[in-house]
C-alpha cells in the first residue's frame, strides 16, 4: 500500500515497476527527514503531519484485512500530507551548511524527472491512454462530415461533444421512454423511426457511431438504417466504427399476383411472385401449380408484406404447398427474410419482400 501510493503520488502510474521500486525508499527517507524537521520546528505541526500521513494508511490496511481490495485513489486524501513531508525534507536539506545546492537539486530531480517522464507517457504514448481516442474521432468527423450532414450516436455520451467543433449537427437516438425505471428504458421504435426518416430526407449523409450499450442493446438504429438507407461507406477510427448512410430511392415492386390480405392491425400482404422450375409450371390463372415430375420441381416464392404499424412480436411466416388430396408435400417456416428482418423491426410504410 505504501509503495504503490508514494510511487503514484510522485511518478504517476506509467513508469516501469522495476524503476519505481528503487526510488520509493528514497521518497520514504525524504518524508522521514521532513517529519524530523517538523519535530524541531513545531511539535503540534509534527503530530498533525504524522497523523495525517499514517492514519489513512492504517485505516485502509485494516479495511483490506476484511476485504483485500486496494486502489491507489483510495489514499488520495493523504497526498497533501505526503507533499508537505517531502517539501519539509527539501527545506531541511537547504539548511545544510555544505552541499546544500547538490542535496536540494538531487531532491528536486527525484521528484521532477520521473514525474516528467511519466506525464510524457500519459499524454503521448497510446498504450497508457485511459479511454478511446475521442480526439482522433472528433478530428476525423470535423474533416469528413459537412454542414449538411448529421452525426448520429446511439448512446448519450458527452465525450464527443466536448472535443467535436465541426459544423455537423449531433443527434442521440433511439428515443427512450422517460417514465420507465432507469437502466431498463425501452426503445420507442415509432418515434425513433420517424426521426430517422426525417433526418434521411433532410440531410445529405448520416454519420452513425454505433455503440453496443444498454441504451441501444439490440442495435436498433443501425438495423433500421441498414434496411431502409443506402450504406455509403464504413470506417474504423481507433475503436470506433463510423458508418455513413444516405437516403435510398425505393420504388414500389411489380407484384406478379395481387392478394391484398390484412393480418390484424399491423400487417398487409400485398401479393406474391411465384416462379416454378424443373418438372412443374403454373396454370393460366397463375395460382395453381401443375406438377409433372415432383423430383425435379422447385418453386421460388416471394411474398410482399407492408407494415401498417409497429409490432412487439416476432411473427413467423409459414408457406404450405397443398396437394389435391389435402396432403402437404412441401412447406417452409421462418421469420421474414430468414430472420434477417423480423417483424419487430418493421416500421409503418415499409414494404418487405420475403
Amino acid at each position: 500500500i505504501v509503495q504503490e501510493s508514494l510511487s503514484s503520488f510522485t511518478f504517476g502510474e506509467t513508469l516501469p515497476g522495476t524503476f519505481t521500486v528503487y526510488l520509493v525508499p528514497l521518497l520514504v527517507l525524504f518524508v522521514i527527514l521532513g517529519l524530523a524537521y517538523a519535530w524541531r520546528l513545531d511539535r503540534k505541526a509534527f503530530v498533525f503531519l504524522l497523523l495525517y500521513t499514517t492514519v489513512p494508511i492504517l485505516c485502509l490496511f485494516a479495511f483490506t484485512l476484511w476485504r483485500p481490495f486496494f486502489r491507489v485513489r483510495y489514499l488520495n486524501v493523504m497526498a497533501p500530507a505526503y507533499y508537505l513531508g517531502f517539501s519539509l525534507g527539501l527545506v531541511a536539506l537547504a539548511r545544510l551548511r555544505r552541499a546544500r545546492v547538490v542535496a536540494v537539486t538531487a531532491g528536486l530531480a527525484l521528484l521532477l524527472i520521473p514525474a516528467g517522464w511519466s506525464l510524457a507517457n500519459y499524454y503521448f504514448d497510446p498504450q497508457y491512454a485511459k479511454a478511446a481516442d475521442y480526439r482522433g474521432l472528433a478530428e476525423y468527423l470535423e474533416t469528413e462530415a459537412g454542414p449538411d450532414d448529421v452525426i448520429l450516436e446511439n448512446y448519450p455520451d458527452p465525450t464527443l461533444s466536448y472535443y467535436y467543433r465541426g459544423p455537423s449537427e449531433r443527434v442521440v437516438l433511439p428515443h427512450r421512454s422517460a417514465v420507465d425505471a432507469i437502466g431498463d428504458l425501452p426503445v420507442r421504435p415509432k418515434a425513433t423511426g420517424k426521426t430517422l426518416q426525417e433526418l434521411l430526407e433532410q440531410n445529405r449523409y448520416l454519420w452513425l457511431i454505433p455503440y453496443r450499450s444498454g441504451w441501444d442493446p439490440e442495435g436498433f438504429v443501425e438495423g433500421w438504417l441498414d434496411h431502409r438507407a443506402h450504406k455509403v461507406r464504413e470506417e474504423q477510427v481507433d475503436v470506433f466504427r463510423v458508418v455513413v448512410y444516405e437516403r435510398a430511392e425505393h420504388s414500389t415492386p411489380a407484384i406478379q399476383v395481387a392478394a391484398e390480405s390484412r393480418l390484424g392491425d399491423g400487417i398487409q400482404l400485398l401479393g406474391y411472385d411465384v416462379r416454378p422450375e424443373g418438372g412443374c409450371s403454373l396454370d393460366d390463372s397463375g395460382r395453381r401449380l401443375l406438377v409433372t415430375d415432383p423430383e425435379s420441381c422447385t418453386v421460388h416464392l416471394t411474398l410482399y408484406w407492408q407494415a401498417l404499424d409497429t409490432m412487439g412480436v416476432n411473427y413467423t411466416v409459414f408457406v404450405h404447398l397443398l396437394a389435391a388430396d389435402g396432403q402437404i408435400p412441401a412447406q417452409q417456416d421462418s421469420q421474414p427474410q430468414g430472420g434477417a428482418f423480423p417483424t419487430v423491426d418493421w416500421f409503418p410504410g415499409d414494404i418487405i419482400p420475403d
